[in-house]
């Protein structure tokens, strides 16, 4: 199903990354809180995750999952 939204990302729907995120933001925050032990920087840096897979998201090879 991700690569439906992937697909759609690509093509220029931003609406479909709000989805990816919206179905990824907890395990990302637990795994940053497992690391960091820090809410407020775990925070930042999902921002920053999100963000910067949204401004690559052309250079996606899609030899994985948008998971990991």
């Amino acid at each position: 199903m991700d690569e439906i939204y992937i697909q759609r990302i690509l093509d220029g729907d931003s609406e479909a990354y709000r989805f990816l995120i919206l179905k990824y933001r907890d395990m990302a925050y637990s795994i940053a809180m497992s690391v960091i032990k820090n809410e407020f920087d775990a925070e930042e840096i999902l921002q920053v995750s999100f963000a910067k897979a949204f401004n690559n998201h052309d250079s996606f090879k899609r030899n994985s999952k948008f998971s990991t």
